[in-house]
């Protein structure tokens, strides 16, 4: 859809090998690849679908999923430092609308995260936490990673959000050890 990921890329080399140790070609991609922009609505419904089958499948041994939506250059509201602007300049200049696009899939996304209907689905839209920054601030390396700043709030905001969670389920697992190692087996 807009990337390949490293398990894409690792079918893709597995099928590779396959078809060289057959001595047939590999004569396509096994990946399609559309021209331009994927509808924005397929975008939000197939994310929908990954989140709520893997939340579902975490949610058959009670681990809890936090899902959550990256800041990107073309979302965020931040003031754009001048390298920052030059990054999305460029999408621009390729007669690309980057941030139109994303701003529409981010959108979609928001919608319809929320509506996924799993108990131990928890989704965090991260996109505007640059918003309160300023340009004088560089934190986009590109349009979709950050520097070392960036990553620490980022880290922040992950850690402030999931801390108590984490320390109950550790508490109740602690409790749930020390239960079946007191009882009394006489």
């Amino acid at each position: 859809m807009w990337f390949r990921t490293y398990v894409d890329a690792h079918y893709r080399e597995l099928v590779q090998v396959s078809y060289d140790l057959s001595g047939h070609p590999l004569s396509h991609d096994i990946v399609q690849k559309s021209q331009g922009f994927v509808d924005a609505k397929h975008v939000a419904e197939r994310l929908r679908k990954n989140v709520e089958l893997s939340a579902y499948i975490l949610s058959r041994k009670t681990v809890p999923y936090y899902f959550m939506l990256q800041p990107t250059l073309s979302v965020s509201k931040k003031p754009l430092s001048a390298r920052e602007d030059k990054i999305l300049s460029r999408s621009k200049a390729q007669s690309l609308d980057i941030a139109k696009y994303f701003n529409n899939c981010y959108g979609l996304i928001r919608e319809t995260l929320p509506r996924v209907s799993v108990d131990n689905l928890h989704f965090l839209d991260l996109s505007e936490v640059f918003d309160k920054y300023g340009e004088d601030d560089e934190i986009f390396l590109d349009s979709y990673h950050f520097g070392d700043r960036g990553n620490e709030i980022i880290a922040r905001v992950i850690f402030d959000t999931i801390k108590i969670p984490v320390m109950n389920i550790q508490k109740s697992m602690t409790a749930a050890s020390n239960n079946t190692s007191h009882r009394d087996t006489r």
